[in-house]
Formats: structure tokens, C-alpha cells, sequence
């Protein structure tokens, strides 16, 4: 048998952090709504973050995928019947957070997946945007792919179960923003945003944030504010400058 003994001693020396997959969606989906060209650097690649920035394809935006860059460029959707589709692969990340921004849209978006993901819940999404004015239709009650959603959503009140994952959450903090009306969220989680890009005001640290209707640019954001100890540093790299 082999005995390793361990002594107390000095580490020095410099070490690169690996970039982070859940940053890397969410920057993804940030430039995208910026409507400008963007970069994300040092993003993680993986199967998950590559089927985002695919998905974001079918949306509008076109990516460039290269060695520590990636290039986001926003194009604007011609309202249109047709049908578009994202294949989300087995990411649950990108299926909660492009299901949001597909609503944004005119026109039907197809989602399916593959392995465990059609059975991951998204009900109470699916519930949020329903309330705003989208139309989803399911394969049925316990399946959550395929599905079909048809947007614009529009402003609102909404409310989420406490118990409600924090990809619904974001999903929807990124996409109300951008929407020429107010929105109001209520039983969050967590309480997240002070300022984020256009305007997003804590109304209570409990349980409800405000949206204003200014849009998402890509630009320096001044103040961030995070108050759930298991999310702030996730929201607070979200909502920094995308350069």
C-alpha cells in the first residue's frame, strides 16, 4: 500500500481560473439582446454553451465560435409564420433561457431536445410567459419537449414559486427588460437586480423586482447590486461589461 504523507507548506505561484459554463450562456444571451456585435471572451466551451450559441442562430444572431473568443452578432428578424427550430441538445440552461427570449418574437419557435431534457420540468415558465400573451403548445403533461411557443409576449405581472428553479428567474430578468412595456416579477427566489443595462429596480429584497422598459445595450453596467448569497457572484459576472 502506498502512504502519502501531507505536510503544512507554502503555495505560491499563479493559477488561471477555468472559465465558468453558467456565465458563459448568460453572456451569450446578453449580447444577443444587446443588438450589437459583441464578444464574450474566455468563454467555457462544452456541448451545453455550443448548443446555446446555436440556438441563438434560429433567433436572430449569428455566432463565431473561435479559440478564447466568441463573436456574437445580432441580425434582425423579418416577422415571419415560418417555423423556426432549436435543438438544445441535453442542456437545460439553454432550453429555460432561449424559451424566454423565442417568446420575444413574432412567429412560432420549436424546441427539442434529447437524453433526460424532455422530462425536465418547465411548467412554471411556461405558466409566466402564458400570462404575458405567449402560445405554447406541449407534447403533453409530463413532457416538456417538444414544444412550440409563439410570441410577442408583452409586459406584466408575474409570479413565481419560491421553489422555482433560478433559470426561470433569469430567463425571464434577461428577456422583460426588453420589452416596450413594464413588468413586475413577484415571489422570487432570490432578490437579484438593482441596476442591470436598461433599468431594473429591487422593490422589495424579498420577494418582487420591477423591470423598466429601456432596452438592454451593450455597454458598462454602473451598479449591481446581489443579495442571495448563492447566486450573487452568477448575477454579478452576468452584469458586467461584455468587453
Amino acid at each position: 500500500m502506498t502512504v502519502v504523507r501531507i505536510r503544512p507548506s507554502v503555495v505560491e505561484g499563479r493559477i488561471v481560473a477555468p472559465p465558468s459554463k453558467s456565465y458563459t450562456h448568460r453572456f451569450l444571451l446578453a449580447a444577443h439582446l444587446s443588438g450589437r456585435r459583441a464578444r464574450v471572451v474566455r468563454p467555457l466551451q462544452s456541448d451545453d454553451t455550443v448548443r446555446t450559441a446555436r440556438g441563438l442562430g434560429p433567433l436572430g444572431s449569428h455566432v463565431v465560435r473561435t479559440r478564447g473568443v466568441w463573436t456574437v452578432t445580432p441580425r434582425p428578424i423579418r416577422t415571419s409564420a415560418a417555423l423556426r427550430t432549436v435543438d438544445c441538445g441535453e442542456s437545460g440552461t439553454t432550453l429555460r433561457l432561449l424559451t424566454a427570449i423565442a417568446a420575444r418574437q413574432e412567429g412560432p419557435t420549436r424546441f427539442v431536445g434529447s437524453g433526460r431534457l424532455p422530462r425536465r420540468p418547465m411548467a412554471p415558465l411556461f405558466e409566466a410567459l402564458s400570462a404575458l400573451g405567449a402560445k405554447v403548445e406541449t407534447a403533453g403533461p409530463t413532457r416538456a419537449l417538444p414544444f412550440q411557443i409563439s410570441g410577442p409576449i408583452h409586459g406584466g405581472n408575474v409570479a413565481l414559486a419560491v421553489d422555482t428553479s433560478s433559470q426561470f428567474t433569469s430567463a425571464l430578468l434577461l428577456a422583460l427588460p426588453t420589452l416596450p412595456e413594464d413588468s413586475r416579477l413577484r415571489d422570487l427566489q432570490f432578490a437579484l437586480i438593482r441596476y442591470v443595462a436598461g433599468r431594473v429596480e429591487l422593490a422589495t429584497l424579498q420577494s418582487e423586482a420591477a423591470l423598466s422598459d429601456d432596452p438592454v445595450k451593450a455597454r458598462r453596467i454602473k451598479e449591481v447590486e446581489a443579495f442571495h448569497a448563492a447566486q450573487s457572484e452568477r448575477v454579478r459576472m452576468l452584469l458586467r461589461e461584455l468587453y
